[in-house]
């Protein structure tokens, strides 16, 4: 998920589900609901290109990926019936761009209302089911993942051509002061902080943390995290294999950079 605007969005949003075959009417791998063609075509390239995204770092898509796409309020009743979401949980498409669900994963149009956004969207959700893909730990590093993810749908908008980025100095930005790496580790950690401190400001940091490990390191390097997570179930040990420097001593410089307002440093803005 993007950004979210309640709390319980951001819960649902950081879940990793495994995403089975596709059941239910089917289009080129994508099932919707009350989608329009514009829409189901946005979707279909976001899978598209997600897919030959994560091929460049021998990454297959191991299942199918079924994709809901809600754009009408009375397609609710579908959701709650279909799906067997409670109304709670349905009512929370209304208030995201996306977010995975059991075996699906659901676009609301209304809020990712246009091509960028909605190419995007799917990009950010596929790319937390390549990182489930790579790891079945219950173990996971908030700020890495959903940096990467941001990260991630941002390189595919602009690799496929659908947008430039705007580069923010980070002087610019008006970040929380007394945000940190630290508060953003744990699912509980980052609940906390999008309450405190807005679901903006938590993902910006968290995609300047990732942008820097990638400038530093490679893509490549996210890739070995989540495979060396995988095989010794241990985030700080996973963290100094994948990036040559220890999870503390990373946090610490980052903060001290973006507090420093470091000139060279810059939030890439895609939508």
């Amino acid at each position: 998920m993007r950004y979210g605007i309640t709390l319980f969005l951001i819960i649902v949003a950081c879940i990793f589900m495994i995403v089975p075959k596709i059941t239910g009417n089917q289009s080129n791998g994508i099932s919707n609901i009350t989608a329009t063609p514009a829409e189901k075509h946005n979707i279909e390239i976001g899978v598209r290109e997600t897919i030959q995204y994560f091929k460049k770092y021998k990454q297959n898509l191991k299942d199918e990926v079924k994709i809901v796409s809600v754009n009408k309020l009375s397609a609710y009743s579908t959701l709650v019936n279909e799906y067997k979401l409670s109304e709670s949980q349905a009512e929370l498409v209304a208030v995201g761009r996306g977010f995975y669900m059991g075996n699906t994963i659901f676009i609301n149009t209304q809020i990712a209302d246009n091509r960028v956004i909605q190419i995007g969207t799917v990009a950010h959700e596929l790319t937390h089911h390549y990182q489930k893909q790579l790891t079945k730990s219950t173990d996971s590093l908030f700020w890495l993942q959903e940096g990467m993810a941001d990260v991630t749908s941002g390189n595919i908008l602009e690799e496929c051509g659908q947008t430039v980025p705007q580069l923010i100095p980070i002087s610019q930005l008006n970040l929380p002061a007394n945000l940190n790496l630290t508060k953003l580790r744990s699912n509980e950690d980052w609940i906390q902080s999008v309450s405190q401190y807005g679901a903006d400001a938590v993902y910006i940091y968290s995609s300047l943390a990732v942008r820097e490990l990638i400038f530093q390191t490679s893509y490549w390097s996210l890739i070995e995290f989540y495979t060396e997570l995988n095989r010794n179930k241990n985030i700080e040990k996973s963290f100094k294999k994948a990036f040559h420097i220890e999870l503390d001593d990373f946090e610490q410089k980052i903060s001290e950079d973006i507090k420093g307002k470091k000139k060279e440093r810059f939030y890439y803005k895609y939508y």
